[in-house]
């Protein structure tokens, strides 16, 4: 569960969410991989987009054509923010598509771009720089246009995405998604259970001819934000998010239990102790580490998970680890008492997709969903470490196998 979007945006709100099959079976009762795209057909729908023909009842239209690729060399109502992810741009504009929604005329155009740290705040350097910068423009009665959303997609994980997108009107609430051929529903609505948890309830997104549907909502209810997600699984609630339509933007990118819908949860690590803190005072204490971390760069879009790994080490510091969606991209965070640290780009397709080295030499907190856990040195004995997260000493290098049911154990080297 998202609980919490960061800083209020300007623009009307509006998601579009991705869940990553991490394993094949993640919500009860439900194969997510049946519903998911293969890999291979999911790029390739990115693909299609990006370097096939123009798609839309306007794309021939040579005026629009160039009126589009006009305001976007020229930056025409690019915010600041969004202007740089281009400063190193790799390639030529495309148009991909251009027609009519919702009474608007508009158009999407993508170009390559190098983004490392310097032009989104929390990148490593170290991380694969190609990119994809995807612009939504709406185009003006007087012939000219204007950009009206930013998206950027890092290149090496387009096969996570579910769908495009991006707001065309964000004053009149109306977006554009681009099909990769999942099907997906829209939640317009917040409601609040008579259990006290907030929920959704969804109806299904109706593509056109074109691989195009609209988001069109009405004012009243947009404040909430709108979420778009795969058809294959519960939505979650979102409270606030930015004024594009983040494609990659997961409610839980490591599904640890099963019960994405269920509130919040904190998966104990083996090897620490239970957090003394309660469930939503740990989410609080992260939430305000992301924020003194990022609230300083302008208008940057972020979102906290609604699960942590969280326990308190023999020295009585509290570790809680998690994920933060930072500029569209996955980040490993954690908190070992009040030192935040970022741990790159997270992977969860990875045997262990977390392994965060705790300060001091307390040791490495490592993790797969539903995994049993051993450790060991380099040629010695197998310990069990436990199920799913593990505190591992921090003595010199260390091997952690992942076992899973029905597949092969993987062994990961620590150092």
């Amino acid at each position: 569960m998202l609980v919490r979007i960061l800083p209020v945006p300007r623009r009307r709100p509006l998601v579009v969410t991705a869940v990553v099959a991490a394993a094949a079976c993640v919500a009860a009762g439900l194969a997510l991989a049946v519903a998911h795209l293969p890999l291979v057909e999911a790029r390739a729908a990115y693909l299609g987009w990006r370097d096939g023909d123009p798609r839309g009842e306007l794309a021939g239209d040579r005026g629009v054509h160039d009126a589009v690729l006009r305001a976007w060399a020229d930056r025409t109502g690019m915010a600041s923010q969004d202007a740089v992810l281009l400063t190193r741009s790799t390639g030529p504009t495309r148009l991909v598509w251009a027609g009519r929604v919702g009474g608007v005329a508009g158009a999407v155009v993508t170009q390559p771009a190098h983004i490392t740290g310097r032009e989104m705040p929390g990148l490593d350097e170290g991380v694969d720089p190609r990119h994809d910068v995807w612009g939504y423009l709406r185009l003006r009665p007087d012939g000219t246009a204007t950009v009206a959303a930013v998206t950027a997609h890092h290149l090496p994980n387009v096969w996570r995405l579910h769908a495009l997108g991006g707001w065309l009107d964000p004053t009149a609430g109306i977006g554009l998604v681009l099909s990769l051929g999942t099907p997906l529903v829209v939640s317009e609505t917040v409601e609040l259970t008579p259990a006290g948890v907030y929920g959704r309830t969804a109806r299904p997104l109706p593509f056109r001819s074109d691989g195009t549907a609209v988001v069109d909502i009405d004012d009243a209810i947009g404040r909430y934000g709108v979420v778009v997600g795969p058809a294959s699984r519960p939505l979650t609630d979102i409270y606030g998010l930015s004024g594009s339509l983040e494609t990659d933007l997961a409610p839980l990118v490591l599904d640890w239990s099963g019960r994405a819908a269920d509130g919040p949860s904190v998966i104990p690590i083996t090897g620490a102790a239970p957090p003394a803190a309660p469930t939503e005072g740990l989410l609080d204490t992260f939430t305000g580490a992301v924020v003194s971390r990022l609230a300083r760069v302008p208008n940057m879009s972020y979102a906290t998970t609604g699960w942590l790994l969280g326990g308190r080490l023999a020295d009585g510091t509290t570790v809680t680890v998690g994920t933060v969606n930072a500029g569209g991209t996955h980040r490993l965070v954690s908190l070992t008492g009040t030192r935040y640290a970022d741990h790159g780009v997270l992977d969860p397709a990875a045997p262990l997709p977390i392994a965060v080295r705790l300060p001091g030499g307390r040791g490495w907190v490592v993790a797969a969903p539903r995994a049993t856990l051993r450790h060991r040195p380099p040629g010695g004995s197998w310990r069990p470490a436990g199920l799913q997260a593990a505190v591992v000493p921090d003595t010199g290098p260390v091997e952690v196998e992942v076992g899973r049911t029905g597949r092969r154990p993987a062994v990961v080297s620590l150092a």
